[in-house]
């Protein structure tokens, strides 16, 4: 409804005020809910918690000053600077969102956590439509984003303070200090990531302009989506393995491998189906003339491979306190990302942005294998692959198969017979399976 220039616009935007966040809220987050898989008293979460909004405010009002600020001096129309504005005070809100959400995070509420994110994100997806169809255009957008993020806020506030633990702000200024000079490693990291993810999107803006960047904004949200499946995943386990950190290496090293197989299956087999149905799945979804993106989602598919074991890769990290170690590698990752985007960019315009972020996020999963690599050999993962080459030439026919089939309808037949075959194949062992449903039925912090 957008059209390709102002989804341009958007995802420019959006990418611009992420890179902004100084001290980004999934370091905050990350720290706080691995700290509170440790403290047992509830009474110390609450001090915590009180820490974390506090000097989650600071930085507030840091960030959404400096975004106003920009906003009267970036060169674009004057809907997209109040759409900006707006959409910068819902970030600052969402930031402190996330000191309530970590907490329910922490004592593994994943249940309570999932619903309150799905009628949040229901929530502005309605708002967000309702805007469109009355033709408010992006600013409708931008207000959708700031009403759903207030009320998803207050919301989980009280639900946390009522259902988990008391808040508590009797927190003298050093706790909030100490709060944020502990999460710092795990912050830079965040930022990091964000300049990682996000840079792309800025350069491609600069150097090709905003039509560019919507053809590649197109492919980046079918994988945003994809990605929510690992990043979820990863998110939910942390706080049990840095629970099982100091009291039980074996299966905290256990739950990595199984989580490392299994995203490593899905992310490999979501890839090389897409890459099949690319073209169908941009005409079920977007208009013609963002026909283009095609290309750029049959490159970025295969960096979402990647993306899916980076998550279980840096939460094992995060979990065993490596902190300094995670943040480097990502610095490095990162300064090869922007480089490569000079490279490619002119060049290849946003073909060649989805190529540097395939290769950085490569290079990037080899740095975090070396760290953590004496816990899962390569000959290990060879014999995964082994057994999950089956499933995949059968999920492979059957979507070559069904061309003239609607393209929903074609997932669903190759997923069924990628997990049919991959079963056979003995890709998937009852000890896994076991394991995954022991994960997901337990309730509470490890003992």
């Amino acid at each position: 409804m957008l059209g390709v220039e102002v989804f341009g616009q958007y995802g420019f935007v959006l990418s611009l005020l992420v890179l902004l966040a100084v001290i980004s809220d999934k370091g905050l987050n990350t720290y706080q809910s691995r700290q509170i898989a440790f403290i047992k008293d509830k009474t110390e979460v609450g001090r915590l918690i009180g820490s974390s909004i506090i000097a989650r405010l600071f930085t507030i009002v840091i960030v959404v000053g400096i975004a106003f600020a920009l906003s009267y001096y970036i060169n674009k129309p004057d809907t997209v600077k109040q759409f900006m504005r707006f959409a910068a005070m819902a970030m600052g809100v969402n930031f402190m969102m996330g000191g309530f959400s970590a907490t329910l995070l922490g004592y593994e509420r994943f249940r309570l956590y999932g619903m309150l994110a799905m009628l949040t994100q229901l929530m502005l997806t309605l708002l967000g439509f309702t805007a469109l169809i009355l033709g408010y255009g992006l600013l409708g957008i931008g207000v959708a984003h700031l009403v759903s993020a207030t009320i998803a806020t207050l919301t989980i506030a009280i639900v946390v303070n009522v259902r988990v633990c008391r808040l508590s702000f009797q927190v003298g200024l050093t706790e909030p200090v100490a709060f944020v000079k502990s999460a710092l490693p795990l912050a830079v990291t965040a930022v990091l990531m964000t300049i990682y993810y996000r840079a792309d999107f800025v350069m491609l803006s600069l150097m090709k302009g905003d039509q560019a960047v919507g053809y590649y904004n197109s492919a980046y949200a079918l994988i945003n989506g994809m990605l929510m499946v690992s990043t979820s995943f990863s998110a939910a386990i942390l706080p049990r393995l840095s629970g099982y950190f100091n009291a039980d290496k074996t299966s905290m090293n256990n739950i990595y491998r199984i989580g490392f197989k299994y995203l490593m299956y899905l992310g490999l087999a979501v890839a090389l189906g897409t890459v099949f149905i690319a073209g169908s799945l941009y005409e079920m979804v977007y208009p013609e003339s963002y026909l283009p993106g095609v290309i750029s989602l049959k490159i970025l598919i295969w960096a979402l491979v990647l993306m899916f074991i980076n998550s279980i890769q840096s939460s094992y990290m995060i979990a065993s306190n490596w902190k300094r170690s995670l943040m480097y590698i990502t610095a490095v990752g990162a300064v090869l990302n922007i480089g490569l985007n000079f490279i490619f960019i002119p060049r290849y315009s946003f073909q060649g942005a989805a190529i540097a972020t395939l290769i950085s996020e490569a290079l990037t999963g080899v740095g975090f294998f070396v760290m953590i690599g004496h816990n899962l050999s390569i000959s290990k993962v060879l014999r995964w692959l082994l057994k999950l080459i089956p499933a995949l030439v059968a999920m492979t026919l059957v979507l070559v198969l069904s061309e003239n089939l609607q393209v929903l309808l074609r997932i669903v037949c190759g997923a069924l017979s990628f997990l049919l075959v991959l079963i056979l194949s003995k890709g998937l062992g009852r000890e896994d399976l076991d394991l995954i449903l022991r994960l997901i039925s337990a309730r509470g912090k490890p003992e």
